[in-house]
């Protein structure tokens, strides 16, 4: 059986069988054996140059809002940790050190701004930006929210491709 390969995407090459149009673009034809070598070089090449995956924190009580922001953030390339309320979430920061939180204001437990009091008292925690993604669109919890220095305040419902900006942005200037 063969397999083709664009020679744009084909960086070293065993020898080749036969060299053949396909949709006018020269390809080659190689074995089906020597593919897999080709994809293991590849693989190992990537993996010095790609950044590993950012693990993303959604503490959240509402089950649909987690499921929606983990599908949204594993289908954009990032690590999801879930939790439901800011008990839940500082172990989870414990045991994970994720890189980025997604924090509700109002949960049961242990609230979101409670969660964040916690956090910026531990030094090992402190800096890990925070996103409150919440319902509260009142001065009082943004201003609170401020306080402890988020990156950012999403209201929902909300735009998930402003969210995935938003994200973007916070890991950028967390890791520069």
């Amino acid at each position: 059986m063969s397999v083709f390969l664009s020679l744009l995407s084909i960086q070293r090459i065993p020898e080749y069988h036969e060299i053949v149009n396909y949709e006018d673009e020269a390809v080659y034809r190689l074995k089906e054996s020597d593919m897999s070598s080709i994809f293991d070089a590849n693989q190992r090449e990537r993996k010095n140059y790609l950044p590993m995956k950012k693990n993303i924190l959604v503490v959240d009580d509402e089950k649909d809002i987690l499921r929606i922001v983990a599908y949204s953030l594993q289908k954009w390339g990032y690590e999801v940790i879930t939790a439901t309320n800011g008990q839940d979430g500082l172990d989870k920061i414990a045991a994970e050190k994720p890189d980025l939180i997604l924090l509700d204001a109002s949960m049961p437990v242990m609230s979101g701004l409670e969660m964040l009091t916690q956090m910026r008292d531990n030094p090992d925690w402190r800096d890990i930006p925070v996103i409150m993604l919440t319902a509260h669109s009142d001065p009082k919890t943004i201003t609170s929210a401020a306080a402890f220095g988020i990156v950012e305040y999403v209201t929902k419902p909300f735009d998930p491709m402003e969210l995935r900006e938003k994200i973007d942005k916070a890991l950028t200037h967390s890791h520069s």
